[in-house]
């Protein structure tokens, strides 16, 4: 069985919605996915709190910011998690089957969505907004929870300016770490047990003429703890989709005792420079054409994954 996972409070500057750096953020430390401050003028500046935004706080699992790439872009559909912290800026658990989200766009205009809840297989629960933004700039978040409206900005960017491949972009045959080839990552597989996802690499899955999901999280060093659990729930449906879909899993330092003394400062394995990746966890669902089809940021859980995967072989 794997090992629990919990999920570190994060620090008062987590707290306020401060934006790391890529390097930062590549480490997973310090709570960087929480980019997006509780806030209601959509400039991503916190207001003069009040006494229901001190209960509560609505934060963006994606790069609210535009800084590091997994950001959201204009013209085609995007996937937007979110998630509620409670009065010291720690994520709950226990948090509605749904919640009504509305999201208003830069021009003012608004759209409202209903949103379930995903946790399945995670510590932490997560509403993922699927939408197409129209217009680039600041956008806002917006819903209720427990008797507070919690808001969050984010900026919606246009395409071409995210580096690191997209939904219909074609994949990189990337010669990934396997066990007869660890091409130099020690070890290929920092989760404990290592996972069954390193038999084949990224460059000859792409010449099986099958669907391919390649997965770029580190358990031991993803502080945030969202690369540990994403992972566990891939796990959790290799034995459904392992004869249809080839499951890949990339460490994202080179050396994990050099990440453990270096820290955020560590080498980088050749495929994330290779991807231009500047956050992690990553999801890439590829096409038996090696065409991205989609390309999901952060945090998925077992039904997200099951529906893409569904989606992938269809």
């Amino acid at each position: 069985m794997p090992r629990p996972l919990q999920l570190p409070d994060p620090s008062p500057s987590e707290r306020a919605g401060s934006a790391l750096s890529r390097r930062a953020l590549l480490a997973g430390g310090a709570g960087t996915l929480l980019l997006a401050a509780c806030g209601s003028s959509g400039s991503g500046a916190a207001p003069a709190a009040t006494d229901a935004t001190k209960r509560r706080s609505l934060l963006a699992f994606f790069d609210a910011s535009g800084d590091t790439g997994g950001f959201l872009t204009t013209g085609t559909p995007q996937r937007a998690p979110f998630g509620l912290a409670g009065p010291d800026g720690s994520l709950l658990s226990a948090t509605p089957a749904a919640l009504d989200f509305t999201i208003t766009a830069p021009d003012g205009s608004t759209r409202s969505y209903h949103v379930p809840r995903r946790n399945q297989g995670l510590p932490r629960s997560y509403y993922a907004v699927e939408f197409t933004p129209e217009h680039t700039g600041n956008h806002e978040a917006r819903t209720s929870f427990d008797g507070a409206t919690v808001t969050a900005a984010f900026t919606v960017m246009k395409p071409g300016q995210d580096p690191t491949p997209r939904a219909g972009s074609a994949m990189p045959a990337i010669a990934t770490p396997t066990h007869d080839a660890p091409r130099g990552v020690s070890p290929i597989c920092t989760r404990d047990p290592e996972c069954p996802f390193h038999t084949t690499s990224l460059d000859r899955a792409l010449t099986l003429g099958r669907p391919t999901a390649f997965l770029v999280a580190t358990p031991k060093f993803c502080q945030v703890a969202f690369c540990g659990p994403v992972l566990d729930v891939m796990v959790s449906l290799r034995e459904r989709y392992a004869d249809r879909i080839t499951l890949i899993h990339q460490e994202v330092y080179k050396s994990a005792a050099q990440a453990a003394e270096k820290g955020n400062t560590a080498t980088l394995a050749p495929a994330l420079d290779v991807l231009r990746l500047g956050y992690e966890p990553a999801l890439f669902l590829v096409r038996p054409d090696g065409r991205i089809q989609q390309r999901i940021d952060f945090i998925f859980d077992q039904v997200d994954l099951q529906h893409a995967f569904d989606r992938l072989v269809a």
